[in-house]
């Protein structure tokens, strides 16, 4: 057997070891930012685990509104090394689930114009695969769209004013997200759950995050109770809102 020190046991063993060293320093800031979260959350009464079958980094926060209902905060935290080095943070209370009556986008995060978008018979293949996609678009059909200050967009039905949704508070809140999480920004009611989505480049720090959950929190206590969904969620629902 080849001693650990002879120069071809290193000469093997070096390239992975330089893998792991240099994975843990790429990824020592994000993991940090988590591991933070997860005290702060503690610290708050907050349930704290992992999302199913994610990263070590990836983490899952349970709370409950003023109002009582639970929410569940799954934060992708995969840090630098993850495609694009992108993190997503999604926001979900399931009480609040119902017909697509209100969508809010801001910056890139507007999902209405990428559904209205859609070519040719794409939308009845994608509505016939999708209760969400096919909640949202008949929505969309009717629904009046209303400037959000400075790049964003809220989509309610006809009749129904935004102060109904942001109040002044709110609208200020919404302002003051840091610049990373209104870029790719979006909330809205789907058949199953309400929901409020960022992505962002890196995990968030935790006064940022802190500032999202306050954020959709609100949100979720304008927008209210639902009208009953028409088609629950698909399959296809399902395993997208895992990811």
């Amino acid at each position: 057997m080849i001693p650990w020190t002879h120069p071809l046991a290193l000469l093997v063993l070096a390239p992975p070891a330089l893998v792991v060293l240099g994975y843990r320093l790429a990824t020592g800031k994000a993991r940090q930012r988590v591991r933070d979260i997860r005290a702060q959350a503690r610290a708050r009464g907050w349930a704290v685990g992992r999302p199913l079958g994610r990263g070590g980094s990836a983490l899952s926060l349970q709370g409950r509104t003023r109002q009582g209902l639970p929410w569940i905060l799954d934060a992708d935290a995969t840090g630098p090394h993850a495609p694009g080095g992108s993190n997503s943070l999604v926001f979900r209370i399931a009480g609040l689930g119902g017909e697509t009556d209100l969508i809010l986008g801001l910056a890139a995060g507007d999902p209405a114009k990428e559904l209205r978008a859609l070519p040719g018979q794409v939308p009845g293949l994608v509505t016939r695969l999708s209760g969400i996609a096919s909640s949202a678009l008949e929505f969309l059909r009717t629904a009046q769209a209303h400037p959000v200050p400075p790049d964003g967009t809220l989509y309610l039905v006809p009749g129904r004013s935004p102060e109904s949704v942001l109040t002044p508070e709110l609208a200020r809140s919404i302002r003051d997200l840091a610049p990373a999480l209104r870029a790719h920004f979006m909330a809205w009611r789907i058949p199953g759950e309400f929901q409020v989505r960022a992505r962002l480049g890196a995990p968030p720090l935790w006064a940022e995050l802190l500032a999202f959950i306050q954020v959709a929190e609100g949100l979720s206590e304008q927008a209210g109770g639902g009208v009953p969904a028409l088609r629950p969620p698909t399959l296809l629902d399902r395993l997208v809102a895992r990811f």
